[in-house]
């Protein structure tokens, strides 16, 4: 929760400054325009293009970083139902009875790996990890066991 706070409180602190700092160079810019008698902005246009092109930049890491967080998490689902597919297809190297049971369980756990991926999946900040369903989670392991 302190964590939220002070990013909070810092975002805030850095719009108001940039707030504060702009308003400064404007007037800065009018007194200096004022004082040289020039209208013309000479060199705006490459100042723009530098921010934008910053601005591009941040974009396209961010986004960047979103789709290999993506990408990420897929490849790991991928895993664990290769994993799930493998465990099955050995349960047909058991007996009769063990077996039945065995799949009877492997199949409520599929279900319940199933409803937590359709749970959103908030995230914490402080953590620095995701937070997953509790109650889904404490049936998940209940099942394991």
């Amino acid at each position: 929760m302190f964590f939220q706070l002070f990013a909070v409180g810092a975002a805030m602190a850095m719009f108001l400054g940039s707030l504060t700092l702009m308003e400064f160079g404007r007037r800065m810019g009018l007194r200096r325009s004022v004082e040289e008698g020039t209208t013309g902005m000479a060199g705006l246009n490459a100042v723009e293009g530098a921010v934008f092109a910053l601005l591009g930049l941040l974009l396209a890491f961010s986004l960047s970083g979103a789709l290999q967080r993506f990408d990420e998490r897929r490849t790991l689902i991928m895993h664990e139902a290769n994993a799930i597919g493998s465990a099955y297809a050995y349960l047909d190297l058991l007996d009769e009875p063990a077996k039945l049971d065995l799949r009877t369980k492997l199949k409520s756990y599929l279900q319940e790996r199933l409803n937590l991926y359709k749970l959103p999946v908030p995230f914490s900040i402080a953590e620095d990890t995701s937070i997953y369903d509790a109650d889904q989670q404490r049936k998940t392991a209940e099942i394991r066991m």
